[in-house]
């Protein structure tokens, strides 16, 4: 069994189209396909695959994402009216392309920025606000402290020798999980972490949802986080307000309706958002390139609409997902009718 995960670039098409032969599958509405070559043939091979893998119909599928987005607060995050507008488009372009589309329902911790953060070095004088963002799935404060880096990156029990309780943890990232840098700082007694980047830019970073912090973690970009951990006797504010909640969203699971259940392709990618904007790059591309590589891996009975049940020696699945989804396991796959 082949497990084949689309990230967000297209010219991993090529590698998908190697893998895949193509879909055993009859469905949709039954309607004639344009007179083209692509609407007609099947794509049984790379070559047929790539010629029909257009720019032009991968945008349709952004395009369709943006607009979904601006109609939903401009965003498409999991459990959100986007996700669901998204989930309901992907699933109407995979039925119609002729595979049995299911939802796998899960449960998750819905997480959201109330806004107000503050990063704000208060001593010495003067005192000036700093550029910074709101770790992902961080806790709520508003604390007041003195600033102490943390050696090592803060992935090891020992780079928190001394640290005072109730202090801020200035660590830097790199080497080790959020998560570990994190939980180590809290359990040292960390009020407060900010985590200055590695590299150039904004950190952008994430905390894992069952980590359950209730202190602020906030992020700034590597230049700033040098500048201040080298200032001596450093106070700082460090200030977030979230939330996090349980919620419930879905798993969208498309199958090829024949094949060979003992040969199996996979083909994946995430179909939510951050909540703050519409998740074009991060992941839409990648859930348009799996959408348009199912439209045209559809296998069709010359001079008819509908796919041939007898057409492919591959079963293909195509899974669109948010990002806080387990891994989906593929369930026994049917008898092909063609065996």
């Amino acid at each position: 069994m082949a497990l084949l995960i689309m990230k967000p670039r297209l010219a991993r098409l090529a590698a998908l189209a190697t893998a895949v032969l193509a879909l055993a599958s009859c469905g949709g509405d039954g309607a004639v396909a344009p007179e083209t070559a692509c609407a007609r043939q099947v794509n049984d091979t790379e070559d047929k695959l790539l010629a029909c893998m257009t720019l032009d119909g991968v945008m349709a599928h952004l395009r369709e994402f943006a607009r979904i987005a601006e109609a939903n607060a401009g965003h498409r995050a999991s459990g959100s009216p986007g996700y669901d507008a998204s989930a309901a488009y992907a699933e109407q372009v995979l039925r119609g392309a002729g595979y049995a589309v299911t939802r796998e329902p899960f449960d998750f911790v819905r997480y959201g920025d109330l806004g107000g953060s503050l990063l704000r070095q208060v001593g010495p004088l003067p005192a000036m606000d700093i550029e910074h963002g709101v770790m992902t799935y961080s806790g709520s404060g508003d604390v007041s402290a003195g600033a102490h880096a943390v050696g090592s990156r803060g992935c090891a029990a020992r780079d928190y020798a001394g640290f005072p309780a109730g202090g801020i943890a200035l660590i830097e990232r790199g080497d080790c999980s959020f998560d570990q840098k994190i939980g180590l700082a809290v359990a040292a007694g960390a009020a407060g972490v900010v985590v200055y980047n590695n590299a150039e830019g904004m950190v952008h970073g994430a905390l894992g949802q069952s980590l359950g912090i209730e202190v602020p973690v906030l992020e700034t970009t590597q230049a700033l986080g040098r500048q201040l951990i080298a200032t001596p006797g450093l106070v700082l504010r460090v200030a977030a307000s979230t939330r996090r909640e349980p919620g419930t969203t879905f798993n969208l699971i498309a199958e090829g309706r024949g094949g060979d259940e003992n040969h199996v392709v996979m083909v994946g990618a995430h179909l939510d958002s951050v909540s703050t904007g519409p998740g074009i790059n991060d992941n839409g591309s990648g859930s348009a390139a799996v959408l348009e590589t199912a439209v045209q891996l559809r296998a069709r009975r010359p001079g008819t609409g509908c796919a041939s049940p007898c057409g492919a020696p591959k079963r293909t699945a195509c899974w669109v997902r948010p990002t806080t989804s387990a891994s989906w396991r593929p369930r026994r796959w049917r008898r092909s009718p063609c065996t």
